[in-house]
């Protein structure tokens, strides 16, 4: 069981780190449809999502009932609805998504060692299967991105924070040397694509 204090998700989480990692769901091939926000907490990236992708039908779970009960008082769009479902039983998961995101919780639980590295596979495989043929699935840890297209049944993107930093911090004098980087989107790349 992953648990994240959804109180650290901010409004336009998912608008922010797109435009942060200069992409677009656009670009992966997004478009109207199923959506699942998995580990949705009180909603504000599921709700976001029916607003980024008009006419798409989005199911927010969480495993806190008390996280979906204040998600569903806050929502206002009848194609955006919320379900207290444990993400890590899959049995009780729907097929055929064309977007699942799993915004912080799932790469936070495995980043501070609250899960094994074969439980998120097992997770993240199970996600994978749970996609439609053009699927994608977007993992993200603050704004940390991969991008897993089933189409292709594999990684295409992954965050370069040196290039991020690069991009926002280097014009005003801040430097960013991190050396582990590419070690560390080799290792993302793997993981995802073993489970």
């Amino acid at each position: 069981m992953i648990i994240w204090n959804s109180n650290n998700t901010r409004k336009n989480r998912i608008h922010e780190t797109l435009k942060k990692n200069r992409i677009t769901l656009e670009q992966f091939g997004v478009k109207k449809g199923r959506i699942l926000d998995w580990g949705c907490g009180k909603g504000l990236t599921t709700r976001e999502l029916g607003k980024l992708v008009p006419e798409s039908e989005v199911l927010g779970i969480d495993i806190s009932q008390e996280q979906i009960d204040i998600a569903n008082s806050r929502r206002k769009n009848k194609r955006v609805r919320f379900e207290c479902v444990d993400g890590c039983d899959l049995e009780n998961i729907a097929q055929g998504y064309f977007l699942i995101t799993a915004m912080n919780n799932l790469m936070y639980g495995l980043a501070q060692i609250n899960i094994s590295v074969e439980e998120f596979q097992r997770v993240v495989g199970g996600l994978k299967g749970k996609l439609d043929d053009d699927g994608v699935l977007l993992l993200s840890q603050h704004y940390r991105v991969m991008i897993y297209e089933r189409r292709v049944d594999r990684v295409t993107y992954v965050t370069n924070l040196v290039e991020i930093h690069r991009l926002e911090y280097e014009p005003m004098g801040v430097t960013l040397i991190d050396h582990f980087e590419e070690e560390y989107i080799k290792y993302w790349r793997e993981i995802v694509s073993r489970a």
